[in-house]
């Protein structure tokens, strides 16, 4: 069970962000993971209104208007392109979310929010219309499919994820977030058992990098390292691929001996 934490620091990051990698399918303009989520939620039977890739782009059955009207109620009233941090959270308690919830950082990485805290008013009606659900009631059955996913441990649906939230976590104009930042995110995404080293790693970090930023390719990597490398890093190949940050961590945790086991 992942341990929740306080995200508030990073979510009041309101600033806008170039946007990262996509999450939309190029094939057919659905966030591919989000429309088995949809499927899911609602049974074998949805699959029967799967519209053909030559309409999927304006579902008929969607209403346009209505999902403008529900992004206004939540709309920033200094910029009603997108929300605000208070117009997240009241988003969020109608669909029945915490916004401490990492399924919170799902659906910002489904809706492909721009940055924390914030949602964008075109990605926000787009996304929706695409699954064809234009009510806060379908959103909730969409959010409950992307739980359900995201706690089966679906890993395709957890890399996305994890890549995503460095660009969404990173201050405009900054190439790196700050370790607090990081910190946060991963204690959300990689507590144990998906990283049984985090601890260790925090604290690596607290105490050897004074400029306290993490780039972008130590957050990346730090993925596949905590997928394959082994608990003993038995099988670390320090002539790898690896950032310099990860050849000292392992070093230093081997300097520990026996703590490692700890």
């Amino acid at each position: 069970m992942s341990r929740r934490v306080t995200l508030t620091p990073p979510v009041r990051v309101l600033h806008h962000l170039s946007p990262g990698t996509s999450p939309w399918c190029s094939s057919c303009a659905l966030p591919s993971t989000l429309a088995d989520c949809l499927q899911s939620s609602r049974g074998r039977s949805s699959a029967s209104r799967t519209v053909p890739s030559s309409t999927r782009r304006t579902p008929p059955s969607v209403s346009l208007a209505s999902l403008d009207a529900i992004f206004s109620s939540f709309a920033s009233p200094t910029d009603p392109s997108e929300t605000d941090i208070d117009g997240t959270i009241r988003y969020c308690q109608a669909l029945s979310l915490d916004p401490e919830d990492p399924v919170t950082l799902v659906l910002s990485y489904q809706l492909n929010a721009p940055s924390m805290g914030i949602f964008s008013r075109s990605r926000f009606v787009d996304g929706w219309s695409q699954l064809r659900v234009d009510t806060i009631e379908g959103m909730r059955s969409v959010v409950e499919g992307l739980r359900a996913t995201w706690e089966s441990g679906d890993e395709q649906l957890f890399k996305r994820v994890y890549m995503f939230t460095y660009n969404y976590a990173r201050t405009p104009g900054q190439k790196s977030i700050s370790l607090e930042v990081a910190i946060a995110y991963w204690t959300l995404l990689l507590s144990p058992p998906r990283f049984h080293h985090l601890d260790f790693w925090i604290q690596f970090l607290q105490e050897t990098r004074p400029e306290k930023t993490v780039p972008k390719d130590t957050w990346n990597l730090l993925y596949d390292f905590a997928k394959n490398v082994d608990a003993d890093f038995g099988n670390y190949d320090e002539d790898g691929a690896w950032p310099v940050t990860l050849d000292e961590f392992v070093e230093w945790m081997r300097g520990r001996g026996n703590k490692m086991a700890e």
